[in-house]
C-alpha cells in the first residue's frame, strides 16, 4: 500500500515499503555466505553429486582359468608322437599270456597224444608235434597285432580329442566369466550415466525454480519501483503547477 512521503517540497505517495520488500526478498534469494564469511551473490548449485558410494564398487576382472588354458596347450603341443610298442601295452601282454597258455597246453595235449601211440613214451615226433602245436598259438597272438596297434592308435587318439575337450572347456569358462564382467561393466555405466542424468536433472530443476524466482522477485520490484517514481513525478509536477 503506498505511503505518504515528503521529499523537500514535493509530497507523493511512497511505494518504497514494497519496493523494500523485494530488495530484501532478492537479496535474501541471491546472497550467500560461506562458513568462512564470505559472500556471493547469484545462484548457487547445491544439488549432491554422485559419489563412489552410489555408484558401487566398480566392477574387475581375473582370468581364474588362464594358467589352466595354458597349461592343457602346453600339454597339447608337448604330446609325444603316436609309437606302438607291445611291451608296452597291457591289452598285448594280456593277449601274450592268453595264447603262450593256450600254446603251452595245445604243446602238452599234442605231446600226450603223440606218446600214447608210442606206448607212453616220448620220442621225437611228440616233441616236434607239441613244439609246432605251442608255436601255432604264438603265430596266432602275432596276428594280433595290427588290431592291437589300431586299438592304441584310437585310444591315443581319443586321448587327444579328450584334451582339446578340455581345453575348450576352460576356455568356454573363461569366456562366460568375461561375459559376466562385460554385463557388469555395462550395468556399472548404465547406472553411472542414470545418476549423473538424475543429477542435471535436478540441478537444473534447481536452476529454473531460482530464475522463476528471480524473474519473479525483479518483475514485482521494478514494478513497485516505476509506480514509485510516477507517483514521484505527479507530484514534482504538482509541485510546479501550483507555483
Amino acid at each position: 500500500m503506498p505511503t505518504k512521503a515528503n521529499n523537500g517540497p514535493i509530497e507523493y505517495e511512497s511505494y518504497q515499503p514494497e519496493i523494500d520488500e523485494y530488495n530484501t526478498a532478492l537479496d535474501n534469494l541471491n546472497k550467500k555466505t560461506d562458513e568462512n564469511g564470505n559472500v556471493s551473490y547469484g545462484y548457487t548449485d547445491t544439488t549432491p553429486k554422485p559419489t563412489d558410494e552410489g555408484l558401487g564398487k566398480k566392477p574387475t576382472f581375473a582370468d581364474n582359468y588362464q594358467d589352466m588354458i595354458g597349461n592343457q596347450l602346453n600339454s597339447i603341443l608337448n604330446r609325444e608322437k603316436f609309437s606302438y610298442n607291445p611291451a608296452g601295452d597291457q591289452m598285448y601282454q594280456m593277449y601274450a599270456d592268453k595264447y603262450k597258455r593256450e600254446g603251452k597246453a595245445a604243446m602238452q595235449d599234442t605231446m600226450g597224444a603223440a606218446a600214447g601211440l608210442t606206448g607212453g613214451y616220448g620220442n621225437s615226433y611228440a616233441a616236434t608235434a607239441g613244439s609246432q602245436a605251442y608255436n601255432q598259438s604264438l603265430e596266432r597272438m602275432n596276428d594280433m597285432l595290427p588290431q592291437l596297434q589300431q586299438a592304441a592308435y584310437q585310444r591315443y587318439q581319443d586321448e587327444t580329442a579328450n584334451q582339446y575337450n578340455q581345453m575348450g572347456l576352460l576356455e568356454n569358462l573363461s569366456s562366460t566369466d568375461w561375459d559376466r564382467y562385460r554385463d557388469n561393466m555395462s550395468d556399472y555405466w548404465t547406472n553411472y550415466g542414470n545418476l549423473w542424468d538424475q543429477y542435471y536433472n535436478d540441478r537444473n530443476y534447481g536452476l529454473n525454480q531460482w530464475n522463476a524466482t528471480n524473474n519473479y522477485l525483479t518483475g514485482r520490484l521494478g514494478y513497485w519501483t516505476d509506480n514509485d517514481n510516477a507517483s514521484y513525478n505527479r507530484g514534482y509536477n504538482l509541485l510546479n503547477a501550483q507555483q
